[in-house]
């Protein structure tokens, strides 16, 4: 086909006029990213431009390349260094990007690496090492230079990669997911309401409006609530944009000395900002595909019940799959970032950063038992976990919670004691010892002082196990809330949270499994008492009690 001189003119023009726009976006993005620079007028450990240059290239093709090295030469030149560090600089940009943009394209999707668990794991992954290509360049030529010294190239290029990490994490899949997936008029009100919601938390979190304590650092784990709201009540899209703009708040916030992670110094204060941004954004963009492949599924197992009936169980059976799947595509990435934070446990002998980085280990420990809890949940709506009914001797299974609790005990100075039964009990033995485990947990989590007590006592034909504590108890208004998922009755907003508001609700769906029952009283300063209504079984059907091992294996509180 023939293509007309006005037409090669036109499309030239056209072509002329987005690099432009590119090159002119890209240079505002690195003169806001140099305006955090410290360590190095060069180097910020902020920079979103590397998350606009992946995103053009993938959803642009790579011949916008040029548009990205422009903006990085007139955004370096025009700040320090030279026209040759500011050359090398802006070929280690559009190397970079070019090469993450390359590595997506053909390992993870393209523009649809950010709509499954897989696609993530391995964008973060690439992004972790197509990221260094920017700092080694640039670094070793302000090195060559003179406008960096050697002895400082360490510490440079770890500021200079994680700003470029942190960019590429958190803005790459805003940009893409709301090109690839523009906004319709359904689900608009929610939406807004989560991005204020986001935007509230990150005022509360983040900001320098409120006054600096040093109990302010654990207000930045507020910010997992809208992440994860957003993750299971939304797309990829909503929740990648939540983050981004708690990211935003954050950056604000510990720019002008506010905030939780203004502590050390103005750099250190970024490093930590910056991995704990990172964290938090990518597991919860992960939870976000998986929870939106769980409601496709859904959806689709419906559409399927209503046309074949008969095909049920073969569908339950695929969600079950599609449930073990996405758990393994989701912990892995999070193993990832804890050995990475472990990492730079050995890059610091500042004690603040080093506290803060422990306290960020301890933030993706809460977000992978977080995730293992809704994974148990998921699990036995999908009708994965089956029950083995059998006779179970209750001394055995009492006396492996005697010595596994009596530790927990003695440290909290609590007196322990768990009156002894000749019964057996018709039930599975690991789900029930499970359930037990999440009860006496719980019990032990809530009571400061006094007791806890165990017991079993026979009426007829049935078995009732009780767990009774002297602790905080529950308010009337609580108690018809109790089991519900994310529901923590009595807690406080200046208080810390014990788990995640999971476990009763894991408790409570695992005794409707066995078929038995649960009831609860509780008075407020003087306890509460967990009964289990149980059948009474026969000793021909005897079975050995599960080990502690064994009982991990079933679902797990996060209190």
């Amino acid at each position: 086909m023939t293509v007309s001189p006005e037409t090669r003119v036109r499309i030239s023009a056209i072509y002329i006029i987005e690099l432009a726009v590119i090159a002119f976006i890209y240079f505002s993005l690195v003169k806001l990213g140099l305006t955090l620079a410290s360590i190095n007028s060069s180097a910020s450990p902020v920079w979103p431009a590397t998350g606009f240059a992946v995103a053009v290239l993938l959803l642009r093709g790579y011949r916008v390349w040029p548009a990205i090295f422009v903006g990085a030469f007139l955004g370096n030149v025009s700040h320090a260094g030279s026209i040759y560090t500011s050359a090398a600089i802006a070929v280690g940009n559009s190397l970079e990007g070019v090469v993450s943009a390359v590595l997506i394209n053909r390992w993870s999707g393209g523009v649809r690496t950010f709509t499954t668990p897989a696609g993530i794991a391995k964008f973060a992954l690439i992004s972790v090492a197509a990221t260094a290509i920017s700092p080694a360049i640039g670094v070793s030529s302000l090195s060559l230079s003179g406008y960096a010294e050697w002895a400082g190239f360490g510490p440079i290029f770890t500021t200079w990669w994680l700003g470029d990490l942190a960019g590429a994490l958190v803005v790459a899949p805003v940009l893409v997911l709301w090109a690839d997936n523009p906004p319709t008029g359904a689900h608009a009100g929610e939406t807004i309401a989560i991005f204020i919601v986001a935007a509230g938390i990150g005022l509360i979190a983040f900001s320098p409006v409120i006054e600096q304590t040093v109990n302010r650092t654990s207000l930045a784990f507020l910010a997992v609530v809208p992440l994860v709201w957003t993750a299971l009540r939304r797309d990829p899209r909503d929740t990648a944009t939540a983050a981004l703009i708690l990211a935003g708040f954050a950056v604000w916030g510990t720019s002008v000395g506010g905030g939780p992670f203004s502590s050390a110094g103005f750099n250190e204060s970024f490093v930590q900002l910056v991995m704990f941004i990172v964290t938090a954004a990518v597991p919860s963009l992960m939870l976000s595909t998986m929870a939106a492949e769980l409601r496709a599924s859904h959806a689709t197992l419906e559409r399927k019940v209503e046309e074949r009936t008969q095909q049920l169980k073969l569908a339950n059976l695929a969600k079950s799959r599609l449930i073990a799947a996405a758990s393994h595509d989701l912990r892995q990435p999070l193993h990832a970032f804890l050995l990475y934070n472990r990492m730079l446990q050995g890059l610091t002998t500042d004690s603040r950063v080093a506290t803060a980085i422990a306290g960020q280990e301890n933030a993706i420990k809460a977000m992978s038992e977080l995730t293992d809890s809704l994974l148990d949940i998921n699990r036995l709506e999908a009708g994965a976990t089956k029950p083995q009914i059998t006779g179970v001797d209750l001394d055995e299974l009492f006396e492996e919670f005697r010595v596994e609790f009596a530790e927990i005990a003695a440290a909290k100075a609590l007196h322990f004691e768990i009156f002894g039964t000749n019964e057996i009990a018709r039930t599975d033995p690991k789900l029930l010892g499970q359930v037990i485990r999440n009860l006496l947990s719980n019990a032990f989590k809530f009571t400061r002082e006094g007791s806890v007590r165990m017991q079993c006592i026979r009426d007829a034909d049935q078995l009732r196990i009780d767990v009774t504590d002297t602790g905080q108890g529950i308010a009337s208004q609580d108690m018809p809330h109790i089991f519900e998922e994310f529901y923590q009755a009595g807690w406080m907003p200046n208080t810390a949270r014990v788990g995640h508001g999971l476990g009763l609700s894991i408790v409570h769906r695992v005794v409707q499994l066995l078929g038995h029952q649960i009831t609860v009283s509780s008075t407020v300063g003087e306890g509460s008492n967990f009964s289990i209504v149980l059948p009474v079984g026969s000793a021909k059907s005897l079975v050995a009690p599960p080990t502690m091992s064994e009982l991990d294996q079933t679902p797990k509180s996060s209190g």
